[in-house]
């Protein structure tokens, strides 16, 4: 349950997700480097050119760079050597 909280970004938490807090002024900023962040700053750290849809999912941003998976089976099912 605590996870929902903290990915419904209200509740920030330290790097390794085991101390939490409902404390906006514990925000890590760079005035204020605490280490907590909310989720969505978490997922933009981490993964900048992606992005959170509506269901928080992490998707594809328009810069990341993405794999047709239908080109590739057709790459690895081809029995042409070139």
């Amino acid at each position: 349950m605590i996870q929902d909280i903290y990915r419904n970004d209200e509740l920030l938490s330290d790097n390794e997700l085991s101390i939490y807090s409902v404390r906006p002024e514990m925000q890590d900023s760079p005035s204020n480097p605490t280490g907590f962040e909310l989720y969505s700053d978490r997922i933009k750290r981490i993964y900048a050119s992606y992005e959170l849809d509506q269901r928080l999912r992490i998707i594809p941003g328009p810069e990341t760079k993405t794999v047709n998976f239908n080109h590739l089976k057709e790459i690895l099912i081809s029995k042409d050597l070139a």
